[in-house]
């Protein structure tokens, strides 16, 4: 009976060791983000002490089936079973360290770990390895190969104990089922306590990326898939009754009156919007950025108006797009563009624009499966839509599509051919990684940044360029230009995922059109991507009603406030304060309000949050 234990524990020490070591690799391959944030060696080192109680959850639930084969084993004699037993090891082993490889990949960008969101919005596995150099493709795959192969090698080797004989007496099979089962089912729960292990058990520090070490990837991945599959059924952001969330939702929201100022003088101006990768505020010179990186945005900058606490309120560019057409918040869990039976329940700017006598374009130099953003802008009507697989293929490429300055000369040569009044969206590529872009790396100093930052220097040299092939059409005097980024991204302030520095990014109006007392300003007025189409339509003096989540940017008694979607949480922001919260852990990464700040303020500050996410999600299940 001896042997039945020893084979179980001998298989729980190989899954211990084998979480060690991935946990290993994966913190000296991101040695350089933690120099970053000037985290102490000692503090790092803990991460493998707090991950021993997630660690063991995780390996008595893939125990439960090995204690099963063992039971029959030691019943019947079945050796056959030995073949199951390394056949289920060796399937999990290849499951973690690609996710492990995966992460390797993507945590120094993404700053968290894999969960259903990066699969959701996925279509095929050509756009996972798309964003990865060759270089760093075969890596990781010789990775997967060469880890996966070892530790089945080591588990054979060294821990992996065969039962070829029934046992002595029929009793003891019966006594190992007994005492193995009960025990994994303690272990996975984390011990007695009254309430069961969770990913918190991990969380030990204020550096995010820290927790993010010590969670157990498939475990985080298994619960992630577990919470995402609940919000079809019910809104996990359930923290009022939804009549007293949709309550305070209706006081934030309220305006007091209209009187909105316009910007322009002319009253249908053609609108371009150029819908940067990427481009976080840390690129921008103004903004607080170091100088060099975006050159020609900062000769713009003279010239029109710059936002400068404007946020992105999701992660990812499918829902930066659908916030910019659409005016609605991101989701938690999931995405507008991943559920096209939902399209109807989102106004539409591009489908006004279209029935006010706008003429409307799309233009990518990538793929437009993306996220289903093709179907997403098919029901947003927009009468001509362009993509890679439109434009010449002699034109040169990157992994991800059409090259930047390519991209913006063919959008220049289609406008001396569509009336006006038009209204088109240009989306770049080239600072998205791989970050193959066509030219010389110019900036040096940015150590692990280096690439993206010299992406943002080649796609603002496009962008300049741009402006001087568009200053010599005959429709850029009565052109309105909106700039604006899709989401934020990891820079050389490292700041962590969990703050709104990380998803700060520009808003600028730009050209002719604009009023001079405009020009050359900026405002600080507090705000995120919903609200760019209310505030256009305003602008236009078009109907707004339907854009109910964003204010209206150039009217003073419009609501002031900013949302951010995380992974795991939401961000809430007005001038009395800002709040971030995880859900998963159940915890507050911050809470910042001005000195004097009572707690009845502070907990309707806190009702105002909650109440918006809640009622954000509950009217995308309901719709």
């Amino acid at each position: 009976m001896k042997r039945l234990f020893f084979s179980l524990v001998r298989q729980y020490l190989f899954w211990m060791v084998f979480f060690f070591i991935l946990r290993a690799i994966f913190i000296l391959y991101h040695v350089k983000l933690i120099a970053a944030e000037h985290i102490k060696l000692g503090e790092t080192l803990l991460a493998f002490w707090y991950a021993l109680k997630l660690d063991t959850a995780t390996a008595a639930y893939i125990l439960l089936f090995p204690a099963l084969i063992i039971f029959i084993q030691a019943l019947f004699k079945a050796g056959w079973m030995n073949v199951v037993n390394k056949v289920y090891t060796l399937i999990l082993i290849l499951i973690w360290t690609f996710i492990t490889a995966v992460e390797l990949g993507s945590f120094a960008e993404w700053k968290y770990k894999l969960n259903t969101g990066a699969f959701m919005h996925m279509n095929n596995f050509q756009e996972g390895i798309s964003s990865l150099s060759a270089v760093h493709f075969i890596f990781l795959l010789f990775f997967v190969i060469v880890v996966t192969g070892g530790a089945f090698f080591v588990y054979i080797k060294f821990f992996y104990l065969k039962i070829l004989e029934r046992a002595r007496l029929i009793i003891y099979p019966f006594i190992f089922l007994v005492l193995a089962i009960p025990s994994l089912f303690i272990l996975l729960r984390g011990g007695f306590n009254d309430i069961s292990i969770s990913e918190s058990s991990a969380f030990y520090s204020n550096h995010s990326i820290l927790n993010w070490f010590s969670v157990n990837s498939g475990y985080h991945l298994a619960v992630n898939y577990m919470e995402t599959s609940r919000y079809k059924k019910s809104n996990n952001y359930q923290f009022y009754p939804i009549e007293e969330a949709e309550k305070t939702v209706d006081q934030i929201l309220k305006v007091e009156k209209d009187t909105t100022f316009s910007i322009l003088k002319i009253p249908r101006p053609n609108i371009v919007i150029l819908l940067m990768e990427s481009w976080t505020a840390d690129l921008i010179e103004s903004l607080g950025a170091k100088p060099g990186i975006t050159p020609e945005f900062d000769k713009l900058e003279k010239d029109g108006l710059l936002f400068t606490q404007f946020y992105c309120t999701g992660n990812r560019s499918h829902e930066g797009l659908a916030s910019l057409l659409g005016g609605h918040p991101a989701l938690p869990y999931t995405t507008f563009t991943a559920n096209p039976v939902k399209f109807p329940g989102l106004p539409s700017m591009p489908q006004i624009l279209n029935n006010s006598g706008y003429h409307s374009s799309f233009y990518y130099g990538g793929q437009l499966n993306y996220g289903n953003l093709r179907a997403y802008l098919h029901y947003n009507q927009f009468g001509k839509i362009i993509e890679e697989s439109d434009i010449d293929p002699s034109i040169p490429r990157g992994r991800l599509g059409v090259h930047d300055e390519y991209l913006y000369k063919r959008h220049i040569d289609d406008l001396k051919n569509i009336p006006e009044p038009f209204f088109t969206v240009l989306f770049t590529l080239s600072s998205h990684s791989p970050y193959d872009f066509p030219m010389e790396p110019v900036i040096d100093w940015a150590g692990t940044e280096n690439d993206f930052l010299n992406s943002a220097y080649y796609a603002d040299k496009c962008l300049g360029e741009y402006f001087r092939m568009a200053r010599q059409q005959p429709w850029f005097d009565s052109t309105l230009f909106i700039i604006v980024a899709d989401h934020g991204h990891n820079s050389y302030m490292n700041w962590r995922y969990e703050s709104f520095e990380y998803h700060r990014i520009p808003l600028f109006f730009y050209g002719d059109v604009i009023k001079d007392e405009f020009r050359g300003r900026k405002l600080d007025r507090i705000a995120d991507n919903s609200s760019i189409a209310k505030t256009i339509l305003q602008q236009l003096d078009l109907p707004a009603e339907g854009f109910k989540w964003g204010s209206d940017l150039f009217n003073p008694y419009s609501p002031e406030f900013a949302y951010v979607v995380l992974n795991d949480g939401y961000m809430w922001k007005t001038p009395e304060g800002e709040v971030v919260y995880s859900m998963m852990w159940k915890h507050y990464y911050k809470k910042d309000f001005p000195e004097g700040t009572n707690p009845k303020e502070i907990e309707s500050f806190i009702r105002e949050g909650k109440s918006y996410v809640q009622a954000v999600f509950q009217e995308f299940l309901d719709h």
